[in-house]
């Protein structure tokens, strides 16, 4: 006698979002601001995976530059990475567990083009909101920093 396997078959109807930069973005202010096409509405009580892949230039090579993220009031929790290059050979990496946390990098690209990548998870809390992707300019100004079109935002629900 043979015995069959049984098949679990779990709908968990968890969703998933990506979205792609259309236009470049430059971003004058010291204080962070949501990348334009990088946010993504997410809902109370639930966990989501999240990454980003952001190419950017600096006004100057002396001018630097931070990326974050932002979302709902009182997350259970929020963990995440934001690796970024501070030169052609080297990168900062940098694990903020608040919103809007990441040291602005000393020196920028100039007028090559540079990357910046977040990833992390948020067990979000009871209030439902926008989950945002965040830049900003280390002095602001005249200087600025200015998101490249193609970047892109990745964020996926995973179950509780």
């Amino acid at each position: 006698m043979s015995v069959q396997p049984a098949l679990l078959s779990l709908d968990l109807d968890l969703r998933q979002e990506e979205k792609v930069t259309t236009a470049t973005q430059t971003i004058t202010s010291a204080a962070y601001v949501d990348l334009t096409g990088l946010t993504v509405p997410i809902d109370a009580n639930r966990n989501y995976w999240f990454k980003a892949l952001i190419f950017f230039i600096t006004s100057a090579a002396t001018e630097g530059m931070a990326f974050s993220v932002n979302g709902p009031s009182a997350p259970t929790s929020l963990r995440y990475q934001v690796k970024m290059l501070t030169s052609l050979t080297a990168f900062a990496v940098r694990t903020p567990t608040t919103y809007d946390d990441s040291a602005a990098a000393g020196t920028g690209p100039g007028a090559t083009v540079w990357t910046a990548e977040i990833e992390g998870l948020i067990v979000n809390g009871a209030n439902a909101g926008t989950l945002a992707l965040r830049g900003r300019s280390e002095t602001g100004g005249a200087n600025t920093t200015t998101v490249q079109i193609g970047s892109s935002f990745i964020v996926r629900e995973v179950p509780r």
